[in-house]
């Protein structure tokens, strides 16, 4: 008795010792301080479910800093969904206060607003500019112009980043959120990182399957840096991918891992096509992801809610930045412009293709950014069909000048200059243009299918077209059709093609015969002559003259 006594006397001496007589500097000793907690799921609230209720039951058992994934309140993200469904309460326009929502709620989670680090969602954007998330959050949300920013979790650094990037400047590499990211993770290299976000790159659900390049540069960024961890939502399920890189190769070592956690109370998605290195999935069960930050390693466990019984829980270590010995940007070639043999025009635009190519002597590249400016205003991005894609096929309208710039991004993250191309003009002379000099015998026919609403067309052999026009690219538009003949395509006096007009189908102008390269600074001339023959196949000989369309 005498010996238990003693005991409960030290131990009562330590924790006073411990209280009052710190270190020099304040530092406490990591087994006495308790490792922070971060704890949340996305995809949360509806005020026609409980399912929000039932996670934000969760949270009342948990210490630590709650976090958000996006889609907080649906369905809009209006000033209304937050203050009714995300949180319990209404504002009183007579007396300017708020009042209880709903006093049979059980729990919400607006109860936890003082402890949480929140990210917006697409369903935040539905709302112009995000206003009822930046809002309810004020200005622990971030500048509501970027949505995204960091912080330091005990030995962590936490960084939020804003997945609808193209509201806030862009996603690529060199836009604003994915270049503030590498300088803040450069000013803080925190043996441990954990990003989160709306969007993930990987997914295996069914409604949002694959990869996602929207944030591919933001995760290149990150891996670059030796980042651990990013968790995510979007994708109404569970799911914890291995440490991957940016472009789904396994990685134990340096790869970031990925949790989806879409759980928060909204509804459920099913899975799909089950992505590679992904480990764990649930599409039943709404809960909260709850990851304790140790000084270099991690916790994680799945909370599934009352009546649930899928978790999942594991550790993991951090790790320091891959070895990168490449830090030479990639030598863009800027877009060259084209006429599409073969292309069809729209109502009343021309198709154009651009071509771009980059060379990087220390790996391969990543992404390509293409953006347009027309008639001189800003630059604006344009889609691309893959993040490496050197092709781009547009509609572009006649009388209206176009340049376009391409940057290019390699697999280390180096990001080259804009390659700026030089400003083209696209003219369209139609076929009853003064500026077409016909000769032998032609007839003009309203064609509503035709590029402007009719065409010009000879059958007899050495009925001539001509256009003389100054430009580096020409296209002959026509008609292509079961009735239709052959014909010479000279430019500057010397026959290119032969031009064979049968289709077993009709089909309306389409660009037939293109030549580029042409010298800009010097008159020349394209003119269609009709031969009088025709393929076996066709009933006549008839050659249409719809347009001929010049870049400048």
């Amino acid at each position: 008795m005498k010996l238990g006594v003693s005991v409960l006397v030290g131990v009562c001496l330590a924790m006073f010792l411990a209280m009052f007589f710190r270190p020099p500097g304040g530092a406490v000793n990591a087994q006495v301080a308790a490792d922070p907690v971060f704890v949340g799921a996305g995809d949360i609230a509806r005020c026609s479910s409980s399912g929000d209720e039932a996670t934000a039951k969760l949270l009342a058992g948990i210490s630590g800093t709650v976090f958000t994934t996006g889609d907080n309140a649906y369905p809009s993200g209006t000033t209304n969904d937050f203050d009714n469904c995300y949180d319990n309460r209404k504002l009183n326009l007579e007396t300017g206060e708020y009042e209880i929502f709903s006093a049979s709620r059980p729990a919400w989670w607006g109860q936890y607003k003082a402890r949480t680090m929140p990210t917006p969602g697409n369903h935040e954007y539905f709302t112009a500019n995000a206003s009822g998330y930046f809002g309810y959050f004020g200005a622990v949300a971030g500048d509501p112009s970027r949505g995204y920013y960091s912080y330091d979790l005990g030995d962590w650094h936490m960084v939020a980043l804003n997945s609808m990037c193209d509201k806030v400047g862009g996603c690529e590499a060199p836009d604003p959120m994915v270049d503030w990211l590498k300088r803040d993770l450069a000013a803080n290299p925190n043996s441990c990182t954990l990003a989160y976000f709306h969007h993930p790159v990987f997914s295996s659900g069914s409604v949002h399957n694959g990869i996602d390049t929207k944030m591919k540069p933001s995760w290149e960024a990150l891996y670059a840096a030796g980042a651990d961890v990013v968790v995510n939502g979007h994708s109404h399920n569970y799911e914890r991918f291995a440490p991957q890189t940016s472009n789904g190769i396994a990685d134990p070592d340096l790869g970031i891992r990925q949790f989806i956690v879409g759980t928060g109370g909204g509804a459920f998605h099913d899975f799909g096509t089950i992505q590679p290195n992904s480990e764990v999935r649930n599409s039943g069960t709404f809960g909260v992801l709850e990851l304790t930050l140790h000084a270099s390693s991690y916790d994680w466990e799945f909370k599934p809610v009352a009546g649930k019984t899928f978790t999942d829980s594991g550790s993991g270590q951090c790790h320091e930045a891959p070895t990168n010995s490449d830090t030479t940007a990639p030598v863009v070639q800027p877009p060259q412009q084209a006429f599409p043999t073969g292309a069809t025009l729209g109502t009343s635009t021309i198709p154009t293709k651009l071509t771009w190519s980059a060379t990087d002597e220390g790996g391969s590249i990543a992404s390509y950014q293409l953006q347009r400016s027309t008639n001189g205003g800003s630059f604006t991005n344009v889609s691309l069909a893959s993040a490496t894609s050197t092709t781009k096929t547009l509609q572009l309208s006649p009388g209206s000048t176009y340049q376009f710039r391409v940057r290019a991004t390699d697999s280390a993250g180096n990001s080259s200059d804009w390659a700026t191309g030089p400003a083209f003009l696209i003219d369209a002379q139609q076929e009853n243009s003064g500026a077409i000099v016909q000769t032998g015998s032609w007839t003009q026919q309203a064609l509503t299918s035709a590029y402007g609403g009719g065409v010009e067309y000879a059958k007899a052999k050495g009925s001539a077209a001509q256009f003389t026009f100054t430009g580096h690219d020409v296209a002959w538009v026509t008609t292509k059709a079961p009735d239709r003949g052959k014909a010479t395509v000279s430019v500057d006096g010397v026959v290119v093609k032969t031009v064979d007009l049968y289709a077993s189908t009709a089909q309306f102008k389409k660009m037939v015969f293109s030549q580029s390269n042409l010298d800009p600074t010097v008159s020349h001339t394209i003119a269609v002559q009709v031969l009088g023959t025709k393929n076996s196949a066709s009933s006549d000989t008839r050659v249409d003259i719809d347009a001929f369309v010049v870049l400048r």
